[in-house]
């Protein structure tokens, strides 16, 4: 008799255990999530920081705008413009990011992870078509842009309050020697990607 009340209580015990940790069970694996496709803290912070490292090791060059000389970085491809300036935390004077388009047309540029307010230059032939002055680092989601009404084939970002300092305007001449095998291959990466008509940049 008490051999059997214990086998009882001990098949009541071991069901009532076997319940609560299935429900426990259920809990932690509910819905559509697994452990494993929750990432640890610390994975998520070293792929965030890895994504918002500034780019480095661009080719430099020598320019002149409206009088003046600055040693730029050269972005010779879709990535490196696409990065450009972005996740930099400062810029020195008379340094600045030269971007190219060619074949010429009309771009728009944003602010998106740039961290440091920036003058931008747009150019053809040579000759300063229009400047963006003093665009804002963007904090939202949603960045307003900066453009050229005509097409350009390149554009210059400076620290901001450059053009102003060193009388860049509309008219201004730029002297800038950019190998011929650059512009071929960014001509053949604009084909490549967008056919041969030109709309529209970044």
């Amino acid at each position: 008799m008490f051999l059997r009340h214990f086998l009882q209580s001990l098949t009541g015990w071991l069901m009532a255990s076997f319940a609560l940790l299935l429900a426990g069970g259920l809990v932690f694996f509910g819905g559509n999530a697994s452990r494993a496709d929750v990432p640890l803290l610390e994975e998520v912070n070293f792929a965030a920081q890895a994504g918002e490292q500034p780019q480095s090791g661009l080719r430099q060059i020598n320019m002149t705008l409206a009088g003046k000389r600055y040693r730029v970085e050269v972005a010779e491809t879709p990535e490196q413009s696409e990065k450009g300036l972005m996740y930099r935390t400062s810029l020195p004077d008379n340094h600045g990011m030269l971007f190219l388009f060619e074949p010429p047309r009309v771009v728009n540029f944003w602010m998106k992870n740039t961290k440091i307010p920036l003058d931008m230059v747009f150019l053809a032939k040579g000759t300063v078509l229009h400047v963006a002055r003093n665009a804002r680092p963007c904090l939202t989601s949603v960045c307003a842009t900066y453009g050229s009404q005509f097409p350009v084939d390149m554009v210059v970002e400076l620290p901001a309050g450059t053009a102003d300092k060193n009388k860049i305007i509309p008219g201004a001449t730029a002297i800038v020697n950019v190998r011929r095998k650059t512009l071929a291959f960014t001509r053949q990466l604009y084909a490549r990607n967008h056919g041969a008509a030109p709309v529209e940049g970044r």
